[in-house]
């Protein structure tokens, strides 16, 4: 699930923005350096991670973020990862 978290990201942060780009990158390596972990879910918990999801989350509600990134936060907050 994280694996494809990181991939729908990775789609995502094709053309964006130099910051945009950056806050989906964050949120990408920590996808995957949890998928690697025995315990996902408490290698999220982190404040790190929380910061970059809120880093995130913010610049999709942003006015004049592309609507390609925009729906893929739509699907990404579906899915309970960007709140």
């Amino acid at each position: 699930m994280l694996t494809d978290f990181a991939d729908d990201l990775t789609k995502a942060s094709e053309g964006a923005s130099p910051e945009m780009t950056a806050a989906l990158k964050a949120n990408i390596d920590a996808a995957l350096d949890a998928a690697k972990d025995k315990d996902p879910g408490t290698a999220l918990d982190t404040p790190e991670t929380a910061k970059a999801g809120k880093e995130l989350n913010a610049l999709c509600k942003a006015p004049g973020a592309g609507e390609r990134v925009r729906g893929h936060a739509g699907v990404l907050t579906m899915k309970g990862f960007v709140r």
